[in-house]
């Protein structure tokens, strides 16, 4: 296993990860059919096992400082 910075030549790999990563979740319904771009500075890290895509990590920064993202109970 090892963490890499994500290139586009992992992008179907990513694809599948996420798609069984939120599966069984509320965001079961948030389908995308190529892993977004940032348009702000951003870390972009996958994990790696046989070539495969078995974890990801996507945070981009928000430039705004009246944006504030979270999650409501």
């Amino acid at each position: 296993m090892e963490v890499k910075e994500y290139v586009s030549e992992y992008e179907d790999s990513w694809l599948h990860c996420r798609v069984l990563a939120i599966l069984h979740t509320a965001y079961f319904d948030d389908v995308v059919q190529a892993k977004p771009m940032y348009d702000n500075p951003s870390l972009e890290l996958v994990v790696i096992e046989n070539d495969v895509v078995i974890g990801q990590f996507d945070i981009q920064i928000e430039n705004r400082a009246e944006r504030i993202v979270y999650l409501k109970n």
